[in-house]
């Protein structure tokens, strides 16, 4: 079956079917507009190059049940790969990007491995996992990669990426190293535009004409899809949320400016305030030495009601909420996804962060927060997932 051999009205159908089947010929006849004629030499074709296939009868009140129809998913399947700054999670999706096996690499690359390590520990673990689930190497379209970016899209290669920099992965052709080791095309892009398109397509934002998605760890990473255009940030640097500054006499950062974002509500700057609050003598639960304490610690300290670790969550939280709003403020989105470790293990960030973005953005009324992606730790995956095949089958969301 090759994909990108259908005509642009396959495509079309395949697609459409891909999202949202299995659907009923009215239905899809109602979204194009096709002759019934049309319409039936389509699917023919489609059924014809086993890319589609009749799944089943809709139920009806009366008459004869019409025909449902969709794509057939596991006749090939993507690859998806997240590289962030403390771990890489690398999936198999099906065409309709479902995660059919994944396994989680921890520790890289921030304890010292170089690209080339990274690189073999993906392919060890993707050749581990089809064969576990009896997949062909054949049946691989290719692999997308969320890098933590910047990245550049068109060769492949990393930017500078901070904090990535000790460890030799600026400048990086990883896309050729990639596919070297797997034996497939792949395409990189920035892991935050990945997890905005799985969310837009797959996931909670399928009814939305706009969605943002923030990121929050080490860095706070950002992207929007509106009205089907991926917004990218300057420069395609995916952090730049992170350096728009909420207090112009604030915290020096590394980026040279003052009182950015990235000073108050990333893990480094909540782990260096508890540090530093421990360290003045306030009681705390958290029995590791001050400057051993990392924001895992924190998280698993708030959950248990520690006063330090909480206060310092919900600051975080507040002083997020002022830079989102600003950006909610500006690009109008319906719907915004808050994701990340701050978000997915603890609650104090996240409401924190809605309740200071709705009072402090300008008609913010309509906007729908919510706690999470859709695919959980795997949606920055899927998304990549996703990403490389909107590309493999020429869609303009990705260009």
């Amino acid at each position: 079956m090759d994909l990108r051999a259908l005509t642009g009205d396959e495509k079309e159908v395949f697609l459409k079917l891909q999202k949202e089947g299995p659907l009923t010929k009215k239905a899809l006849l109602e979204r194009f507009g096709y002759k019934p004629s049309t319409l039936n030499r389509i699917l023919a074709s489609l059924a014809g190059r086993g890319a589609i296939a009749a799944t089943g009868q809709e139920e009806s009140s009366g008459g004869r049940k019409p025909y449902l129809f969709d794509i057939k998913p596991h006749e090939k399947y993507v690859i998806g790969i997240d590289i962030s700054r403390t771990y890489i999670y690398a999936a198999v999706c099906d065409l309709k990007m479902n995660v059919r096996a994944s396994k989680m690499i921890y520790g890289l690359p921030l304890t010292g491995y170089t690209p080339q390590n990274a690189v073999n520990s993906v392919s060890e673990a993707i050749a581990g996992l089809l064969d576990s689930f009896s997949i062909s190497a054949a049946d691989i379209l290719g692999a997308g990669v969320g890098m933590v970016g910047p990245v550049d899209r068109q060769t492949g290669t990393t930017g500078e990426v901070e904090s990535f920099r000790y460890n030799n992965w600026s400048r990086v052709p990883l896309r050729d190293m990639l596919e070297k080791a797997l034996g497939c095309t792949v395409y990189v892009d920035n892991g935050s535009c990945a997890a905005v398109l799985a969310e837009y397509l797959y996931g909670s934002g399928k009814s939305c004409k706009s969605i943002s998605y923030f990121n929050c760890e080490v860095g706070i990473r950002s992207a929007s899809v509106s009205s089907g255009v991926l917004i990218r940030g300057a420069k395609d640097v995916e952090d730049a949320f992170s350096h728009t500054t909420i207090n112009s006499e604030g915290e020096l950062c590394y980026c040279g400016r003052r009182g950015c974002v990235r000073c108050y509500a990333s893990t480094p700057a909540i782990s260096e305030n508890v540090r530093r609050r421990i360290s003045a003598g306030e009681a705390s639960i958290i029995s590791a030495p001050p400057e051993a304490i990392n924001y895992r610690h924190i998280l698993a300290a708030a959950g248990k009601g520690d006063a330090v670790a909480s206060e310092e969550l919900r600051r975080a939280g507040v002083l997020f909420g002022v830079g989102l709003a600003n950006y909610v403020t500006l690009l109008d989105p319906e719907y915004v996804i808050i994701d990340g470790p701050l978000v997915l293990e603890s609650g104090i960030f996240f409401d924190s962060a809605v309740r200071s973005a709705k009072e402090n953005a300008y008609a913010s009324s309509r906007v729908v927060f919510k706690k999470g992606g859709s695919f959980g730790y795997e949606t920055i995956a899927v998304g990549a997932a996703a990403m490389y095949f909107e590309w493999y089958m020429g869609s303009p969301i990705v260009k």
